[in-house]
């Protein structure tokens, strides 16, 4: 369900010309589902784990779906509306980056 959520804000969002579509939206997306749902994996068979990192400040310990989806969606819509292409690049290639990096170790972690 999260998952539609996220492809109605994004499909939205490039309808009202408000970021530069391109590819990087979506494999931004992708980043960012994987991440979101390593995480409830992680919290749901770890009852006493926290969430640690940047992440902490934004979402709190125990981040829950629905503010990890729109933090995520505000995350892909945000660096999708930077004007500059090559800055673009660059904060969407690092949020990609983090991104799996943080879902592979969720998944690291679990097991």
């Amino acid at each position: 369900m999260w998952r539609l959520t996220l492809l109605l804000l994004l499909s939205s969002a490039v309808n009202a010309q408000v970021i530069h579509y391109d590819r990087m939206i979506w494999i931004n997306s992708i980043a960012v589902s994987y991440d979101g749902a390593t995480t409830g994996m992680w919290e749901r068979n770890c009852p006493g784990c926290r969430e640690v990192g940047p992440a902490k400040l934004v979402l709190g310990p125990k981040p829950a779906t629905g503010s990890m989806i729109g933090f995520g969606a505000a995350e892909v819509i945000s660096a999708s509306a930077i004007k500059n292409r090559k800055i673009r690049r660059i904060v969407q290639w690092g949020l990609i980056g983090a991104h799996v990096y943080c879902g592979t170790r969720n998944i690291v972690r679990y097991h």
